[in-house]
């Protein structure tokens, strides 16, 4: 289940059981889920050039392909809106 799926579930929940109370054993579930649906942890992600060769040249050559070719792209790869 999403976290999203679970929140339209927790709503639908809350709907269909107007006026009953969860025992505190479910509390402590709906909590421990909740948390998890607003709380997003992403990973760290480490890059590493290789250390052996210096990281310029590779920066510059990145650089001069993407010049190159975001100008084939619309709007110069900036992004487009489209109603």
């Amino acid at each position: 289940m999403t976290p999203e799926q679970f929140a339209y579930w927790l709503q639908g929940y809350t709907e269909l059981t107007a006026g009953q109370q969860p025992t505190p054993e479910q509390w402590k579930s709906i909590t421990e889920h909740l948390k998890t649906v607003f709380v997003k942890v992403t990973p760290e992600v480490k890059f590493q050039i290789n250390p052996i060769l210096p990281s310029a040249p590779v920066v510059d050559r990145l650089r001069e392909y993407m010049d190159k070719h975001t100008k084939l792209w619309p709007n110069g790869g900036a992004p487009v809106i489209t109603c």
